[in-house]
């Protein structure tokens, strides 16, 4: 793994294609330890999404870091990439038309989760 961005499958190993050929539909998780491959399979992942067809997705990463380096591969329209906490926040916006202004990032997150949970609860009694 000499590049920072694969050019072709032929670079990855028998793991990191397996992951390639998952069928486009469902969610997938993918695991690893640091430097195992996480980062790059994403943007091949997203890039075979976006070559079928599949527009409904979006790219989390955990911090602003990672998603400037998901970003700098140039593959991937740099509207799918956000981090999780960013993510969470426009969900909440689109279906609520609301923001929370918590400045503590757990005390956000754990906010905006139950936000949304009581969303989805809510919905499900209406039969949304």
């Amino acid at each position: 793994m000499s590049k920072v961005w694969w050019v072709t499958a032929s670079d990855l190993d028998d793991a990191q294609k397996h992951v390639l050929q998952v069928r486009a539909e469902g969610k997938h998780l993918i695991t690893g330890p640091p430097g195992s491959g996480k980062s790059n399979l994403l943007v091949l992942r997203a890039k075979f999404l976006i070559g079928s067809n599949k527009q409904n997705f979006r790219v989390l990463a955990f911090n602003q870091t990672l998603v400037r380096f998901l970003r700098a591969s140039k593959a991937v329209p740099d509207s799918k990439i956000k981090t999780a906490m960013g993510w969470l926040e426009d969900q909440l916006w689109e279906l609520e038309g609301r923001k929370i202004t918590e400045p503590d990032f757990l005390k956000k997150r754990q906010a905006l989760c139950g936000a949304l949970a009581d969303h989805l609860r809510q919905n499900q009694k209406q039969g949304l």
